[in-house]
C-alpha cells in the first residue's frame, strides 16, 4: 500500500514539474513575441511579494496541468509585474494577481474569481471577442439608435488608434463585453475615419463612453479617467440612471452635415471670419468685374465715336 502511495505521489510530482515547464517566464525579451506568435496565449501577472498571488501559483501550475492534459491550444506564460511593471502597465490591469487572455492579440481582463474550473471554462467561452465594430455605414441600421433600439441597449466606446489611454482599457472593454454580452450589445467606434458621428453625437475628446438606451443616450462621466471594467459595468447596468438622458438624433441631411462639419472642427469665431472672408472676396471679385465691364464700354462708346466721325468725314467728301 505504501509503495502505491509513493507510485501515485511520484507520478503527481512529475505531472506538477511538467506542468510547470508548460509555463513560459516572460520578460522584456520574449514577452511581445509570445503575445503575437500564439494565437491563444495567457499571461499570469503576479508579485512575489503579493499574499494572494503566493494562493495561485500552485493553482496556475493546476490550470497548466489540465490544459496540458486536454491537448489545450491556449499556451501560458507568468510576468512578474513589478519587475516589469513597464509591460504591465500597458493594460492597465489594476490589482494582483492578474490574467489577461490575448486572442490574435486582443487581450481580455479576466474578473472571475480565481478556480481552476473557473477560468478553464472562462477560456473556452472567451476564445473570440465580444465587441462589435460600427463605423458611419452601419451605425444606424444596428443600433437603431434614434428610433428606440429595437436591437436592444447599445455599450459603445467612441476611440481613435493615436489615443493612449484607450490602448490601457482595451482589456478592459473586452472583459465588459464579455460580461454583458447576454444583457446588451458592446461595441467600438473608430473616430479617426467615422468624423460623422463625432459630430452627430458632439464627441470632442476619445475614449467617450455612451449607453443607447430606448432612443436615449447617456454618456459615461468620469473625473479620474476610470474607465476599468467595474465602474463601466456599474454604469451600463444601474449608475447610468443619474446621468441626464439626451434624445438621440436622426441623421442628419447634406447641408446640415456640412454645417455641422464646419462648426464642430472650427468654432464660431473662426467659422464668421471664413464666412467674411468669402463675402470680402466676392466684393473684389465683383468689384473687378465691374471695373473691366465699364471699361469695355467706354472703348466700346470710343470706338463708336471714332466710326461716326469716319462717317461724316466721308459725307462730307462726297458732297
Amino acid at each position: 500500500m505504501a509503495m502505491v502511495r509513493s507510485w501515485l505521489l511520484l507520478a503527481a510530482l512529475i505531472q506538477i514539474i511538467f506542468a510547470s515547464k508548460a509555463i513560459v517566464e516572460l520578460d522584456d525579451d520574449n514577452y511581445h513575441n509570445f503575445v503575437i506568435g500564439n494565437k491563444l496565449a495567457l499571461v499570469y501577472l503576479f508579485d512575489w511579494e503579493c499574499r494572494n498571488c503566493q494562493e495561485f501559483n500552485p493553482l496556475y501550475n493546476e490550470l497548466a496541468k489540465e490544459l496540458s492534459s486536454t491537448d489545450s491550444q491556449v499556451k501560458l506564460g507568468k510576468l512578474d509585474a513589478t519587475k516589469y511593471r513597464h509591460l504591465a502597465e500597458k493594460h492597465n490591469v489594476g490589482r494582483l494577481p492578474a490574467l489577461l487572455y490575448f486572442r490574435k492579440r486582443v487581450p481580455l481582463l479576466y474578473t472571475g474569481n480565481l478556480a481552476v474550473d473557473s477560468i478553464s471554462i472562462w477560456l473556452d467561452e472567451n476564445r473570440k471577442s465580444f465587441v462589435r465594430r460600427l463605423d458611419e455605414d452601419n451605425f444606424e441600421h444596428l443600433t437603431q439608435a434614434s428610433t428606440g433600439a429595437t436591437t436592444g441597449d447599445w455599450l459603445i466606446q467612441f476611440a481613435s488608434p493615436g489615443c493612449e489611454a484607450c490602448k490601457l482599457v482595451r482589456a478592459n472593454w473586452e472583459a465588459v463585453a464579455s460580461h454583458l454580452r447576454r444583457k446588451m450589445n458592446i461595441a467600438t467606434v473608430d473616430l479617426s475615419v467615422n468624423q460623422g458621428l463625432a459630430r452627430r453625437f458632439k464627441i470632442h475628446q476619445t475614449p467617450t463612453v455612451i449607453l443607447f438606451r430606448h432612443g436615449s443616450r447617456y454618456t459615461y462621466k468620469t473625473h479620474n479617467n476610470d474607465y476599468t471594467f467595474y465602474p463601466i459595468v456599474a454604469f451600463a447596468t444601474e449608475d447610468y440612471r443619474k446621468v441626464k438622458a439626451v434624445t438621440v438624433e436622426g441623421k442628419k441631411g447634406f447641408f446640415s452635415e456640412l454645417w455641422g462639419s464646419l462648426s464642430f472642427n472650427f468654432n464660431i469665431f473662426t467659422v464668421l471670419y471664413i464666412c467674411f472672408a468669402l463675402i470680402a472676396i466676392v466684393i473684389v471679385v465683383a468689384c473687378v468685374c465691374a471695373c473691366k465691364l465699364a471699361a469695355e464700354d467706354n472703348i466700346d462708346e470710343a470706338n463708336d465715336e471714332e466710326s461716326e466721325d469716319e462717317s461724316d468725314t466721308e459725307d462730307k467728301k462726297e458732297k
